[in-house]
């Protein structure tokens, strides 16, 4: 039970969404080309700032649903995670493949 005094948890109802790579997919870098393979992704469902981590590890900062270039530099499974200031988050995992 829930005590009165307690503030509810942001309303969970209301999720976030990664734009700018899809759920399952395999990404692989152009064949010759010499640069890192990188995607633009935005969450979409949030006006506050927001944490992004790649395989647990913080690689970026923004605010609602302003767009983050992610340099992909590691092959293999990935894992793609944001949250907002109000604790809520999306995930989605990946492979990158050289």
């Amino acid at each position: 039970a829930w005590s009165v005094d307690c503030v509810p948890p942001a309303d969970s109802s209301a999720s976030l969404v990664i734009r700018g790579v899809r759920a399952g997919a395999v990404l692989r870098a152009l064949p010759g080309s010499a640069e890192p393979l990188s995607v633009r992704v935005e969450a979409l469902g949030s006006s506050l700032s927001l944490r992004w981590l790649l395989n647990d590890r913080l690689v970026a900062r923004s605010r609602g649903a302003a767009p983050v270039s992610l340099v992909l530099d590691t092959p293999g499974p990935q894992r793609l995670l944001v949250i907002d200031a109000a604790g809520r988050h999306a995930e989605l995992r990946f492979q990158v493949q050289s």
